[in-house]
């Protein structure tokens, strides 16, 4: 089991358990704040590329009101070449966005343009915005490409020249895409955001900020943006960028102008949107981790003072009274802790009126020990004055019966005698009498034998040795058999400490009542043995008449008997003879009877007997 918490430990854990819940708060507010600042940064990046998308149209609708505007010009249509180069100079130089602006035959060839200095003539007939301005007979816009004379990235816009039906030729302009990306670097966005406008294929025509190696006309890395450009459907998500930094993004699309469409594209790290909440929440915790520990340092202290050290004086103070010291009391307690104080006046209460109480008992154990002496004195003067009447009895009884023999020997010697002399009388009165006055000598000497029997067996001193049971009882057994043959069953090996010629006498009262209260009922005797917590108990049993165990109580009393003397003949002194010589031993006899069906005396020899 493990060491269990003391009371100031618990207390502090309860503390820190009351202010564990502000930190989970705060981090909670952590969480939600991280969750508000992604939505807000979700829709400032939704915002960013529509912004930037709105824009290319714009500079898509300016286009073409330009070149409309250039259509209708006398310059442009009056075929002075000089002074259609010298115009679109002087425009170029106004309208900085576009990188050239210039005019070509219907074969695609320039004839004039704003960079006509730096070369004279160069064909546009490959490109998508004269081939659709051409065949489409209207506004046409290109795919991003580099210029012809600067190698620069642009976005060409055409509008063909019309005379009547035919195409005389074609006015373009080259949006600089160096300007829009000025242009979009001025947007305000989360920090480490990103710009791309991206066409109908899913390629990247301008970025911002632009990257090193990051050449335009590459296709967006991320496959839901590429879909979504393929598409051109607005949304939001997130996922990994070209270098498999996982970005939050939204996409908006433009309109449809010169038969192209774009995507405006805004992105943010994913760990940006957080890092700077989570840092925020790191001193917030660190600040809370630092007033946890001081109010948990405060506590421990606080309760060492207040609570653990009244609790351990009460403590103590109890240890002290269970180990007697009565006179202990519980010194005062700090002040302001009165529940302390309450329980140490209600102690002190307590002890003193149980030192009062244990005085009062002291004074009772020490009147009861005097008069337990005097009654133990009064005991042994009774215990030597039973010994001595006892004894006095039974040299009493011993010399009755000494006494009364040689008056029982006359009454019978003088009744045979008589019997004899009166032999020839016809007189069957008398002989009866006399016959019965021969009867009663003979049964007063056997109540005379008896009574010594008896006497011996409380006067003689024991002569201990060890007694083999089980031959004991076979040699009464085999006298008993001379008499009348009987089933005897003795169990082997049954061994006792003690006084063999009393053993003998025990067996031959009870193995001869056994003979007598079972003749001539089927079944033997048993003398057998079995153990009982420890100690041997002797068991003789018979199969014999039984008796009522309602009398049991009288069983083993001198002259008591459960039977008439006419049904069986006995003195009534063999049980009780039995019951002296078992408590001689230091051993305890008992009996156990149904009617009819047989008796069980069962007897200890006490502990020299195992």
């Amino acid at each position: 089991m493990g060491r269990r918490w003391g009371l100031r430990a618990r207390l502090v854990v309860l503390l820190a358990a009351a202010l564990a819940p502000l930190l989970l708060l705060a981090a909670w507010s952590a969480v939600q704040e991280a969750r508000t600042a992604r939505e807000l940064a979700t829709r400032q990046l939704g915002v960013a590329a529509q912004l930037l998308v709105n824009a290319q149209d714009r500079r898509a609708q300016e286009a073409q009101r330009l070149l409309t505007a250039l259509s209708l010009t006398r310059e442009i249509r009056g075929g002075d070449r000089a002074a259609c180069n010298a115009y679109l100079q002087r425009l170029r130089a106004e309208l900085q966005v576009y990188n050239n602006i210039g005019v070509t035959d219907a074969a695609g060839t320039v004839v004039c343009h704003g960079l006509w200095q730096e070369r004279a003539a160069f064909s546009i007939a490959t490109r998508d915005d004269f081939r659709r301005a051409t065949a489409g007979r209207g506004f046409a816009a290109g795919e991003a490409t580099l210029g012809v004379l600067r190698g620069l990235p642009i976005i060409p816009y055409a509008l063909p020249l019309m005379e009547g039906d035919a195409v005389r030729g074609v006015v373009f302009a080259a949006l600089d895409l160096r300007e829009v990306q000025r242009k979009m670097a001025m947007t305000e966005l989360p920090p480490g955001a990103r710009l791309h406008l991206v066409d109908a294929q899913g390629r990247v025509v301008v970025e911002s900020p632009q990257r090193p190696g990051m050449e335009p006309g590459r296709r967006v890395a991320n496959a839901l943006v590429y879909h979504a450009a393929r598409e051109m459907r607005a949304g939001t998500g997130e996922g990994a960028d070209a270098n498999g930094v996982m970005r939050v993004f939204a996409h908006s699309p433009g309109e449809t102008l010169g038969g192209a469409r774009y995507l405006g594209l805004a992105s943010v790290e994913s760990a940006q949107l957080t890092r700077s909440i989570f840092k925020r929440m790191q001193g917030e915790f660190v600040l809370l981790l630092l007033v946890l520990c001081l109010s948990l340092g405060g506590a421990w202290w606080l309760s060492g003072r207040s609570i653990v050290r009244p609790a351990r004086q009460l403590a103590d103070a109890a240890d002290a009274l269970a180990r007697g010291a009565l006179g202990t009391r519980v010194p005062d307690v700090p002040a302001g802790a009165r529940e302390f104080t309450r329980m140490a006046e209600s102690f002190n209460a307590m002890a003193q009126a149980l030192q009062a109480r244990v005085t009062e008992l002291e004074q009772l154990q020490a009147r009861q020990a005097a008069l337990l002496a005097n009654l133990a004195e009064l005991n042994t003067g009774l215990e030597q004055r039973v010994a001595e009447r006892t004894r006095e009895l039974e040299a009493f009884s011993y010399s009755i019966s000494h006494d009364l023999r040689a008056p029982l020997a006359s009454v019978g010697g003088f009744s045979r005698v008589l019997q004899e002399r009166l032999a020839g009388l016809d007189d069957p009165q008398v002989q009866h009498w006399l016959a019965r006055v021969q009867a009663g000598a003979a049964r007063m000497e056997e109540l005379i034998d008896a009574l010594l029997l008896l006497a011996r067996v409380t006067r003689e001193p024991l002569q201990w040795a060890e007694v083999d049971v089980s031959a004991l009882a076979r040699e009464v057994g085999a006298e008993l058999q001379l008499r009348e043959p009987r089933e005897l069953q003795v169990q082997d090996g049954l061994r006792a400490q003690g006084d063999a010629r009393l053993l003998r006498s025990l067996l031959q009262n009870l193995l001869g009542n056994a003979w007598k209260f079972s003749a001539g009922r089927p079944g033997g005797v048993v003398v057998a043995a079995t153990q009982r917590g420890g100690e041997r108990v002797y068991e003789v049993r018979d199969r014999g008449v039984g008796f009522d165990m309602a009398h049991a109580d009288r069983l083993f009393r001198p002259f008591q008997r459960m039977h008439g003397a006419g049904e069986f003949p006995g003195t009534g002194i063999g049980l009780a003879t039995v019951q002296r010589i078992v408590a001689r031993h230091g051993g305890q006899v008992w009996a156990r009877s149904v009617p009819g069906e047989g008796t069980t005396v069962s007897f200890t020899l006490g502990a020299q007997a195992d």
